[in-house]
């Protein structure tokens, strides 16, 4: 419980930090992109929405889906395989508290805890720009990110 307060302790200071840097025009509402994005995701996996999950996650970088349950997907064919065989008939209730966001260039950040029937899960969403677009490329627990 220590780890995670000096954690959101540390995001938030970075949060800050990162969104006090002034935006270009061209860059300006990032952050609420990847935020829209983010929800998307989870709209799409409580909808069971295929299309809209295949619309969600980049073509242009390796992606990665690391299941809180020890599974790991590696690459667009893979993670796609799996949401095909998960998404139908499966809408569990999962909404995402936003704890942190933080960008590095190109790449964008958004820690959550995952609010399930059985608890709080943290985990971390990784959004890439594509074609001037935020693509998921990474979801999963924070500490098995994997990417290097």
């Amino acid at each position: 419980m220590k780890d995670r307060t000096l954690f959101r302790a540390f995001a938030a200071s970075a949060v800050t930090a990162l969104t006090a840097l002034p935006a270009s025009s061209e860059d300006a509402g990032w952050k609420e992109a990847v935020l829209e994005q983010n929800k998307a995701f989870y709209d799409a996996f409580h909808g069971g929405d295929l299309p809209a999950m295949e619309e969600i996650w980049g073509h242009a970088e390796p992606i990665i889906l690391d299941h809180p349950r020890g599974d790991r997907y590696d690459g667009r064919e893979d993670v796609m395989s799996y949401w095909q065989w998960a998404l139908p008939g499966s809408s569990p209730d999962i909404s995402c508290d936003v704890t942190g966001v933080i960008r590095t260039g190109a790449t964008v950040t958004v820690y959550c805890d995952e609010l399930l029937f059985e608890g709080t899960l943290e985990m971390k969403n990784i959004f890439h720009q594509e074609d001037g677009e935020w693509k998921m490329i990474y979801h999963g627990p924070p500490k098995r990110q994997g990417l290097s």
